[in-house]
């Protein structure tokens, strides 16, 4: 192998060692620059043989009445990007616009979250947003499992500029769930 070979070689490596660097590094300033928000969450704990304990957070704001939010004539179909308006009334956070365009805009006690339609019908739409599942160490899941059975369980979501958005922590009863 001649010297330009080797150059090359070291070139390919270095580019993926950089692409894979680029896409933590990416995250990790969507979730430190991003607008903090908490919202309440009602949580089931199931387990994953191949990744671990998770829990499954489902938020109020995914399941939205057509009927009681702005939104335009356009079809609102399984698949469809879309893009919530969520404003903060009293604690919590509801949806209160949905767009498949960007919306802007929004005032200082709201933000946009980015999500794609799962389920619609001509009153309701179920929409994910990527925050779904949390990922906790083996043998915690049981634990935060038992805890949420009769306790109010918030998640304080991290949302980018461009919507996208990440789960920072949870707090169990006000009190944040700590896994070191």
């Amino acid at each position: 192998m001649n010297k330009k070979q080797k150059i090359l070689i070291f070139i390919a490596i270095l580019l993926q060692i950089l692409f894979l660097f680029s896409i933590v590094a990416e995250k990790e300033m969507s979730i430190r620059q991003g607008v903090k928000i908490v919202v309440e969450t009602v949580p089931v704990d199931p387990r994953s043989l191949f990744m671990g304990d998770y829990i499954n957070l489902n938020y109020e704001f995914s399941h939205i009445d057509l009927n009681k939010i702005e939104h335009g004539d356009t079809y609102l179909g399984k698949g469809r990007k879309v893009f919530v308006r969520l404003a903060k009334v009293g604690e919590d956070w509801q949806a209160v616009q949905v767009d498949l365009n960007y919306i802007k805009n929004a005032a200082p006690n709201e933000v946009i979250i980015k999500g794609s339609i799962n389920h619609s019908s001509s009153d309701f739409i179920d929409v994910v947003y990527g925050i779904e599942s949390y990922f906790v160490p083996e043998g915690k899941g049981r634990y935060i499992e038992a805890e949420m059975s009769a306790k109010r369980v918030k998640v304080e979501l991290s949302i980018d500029k461009q919507g996208y958005a990440s789960v920072g922590k949870i707090f169990i009863d006000e009190k944040e769930v700590k896994f070191r």
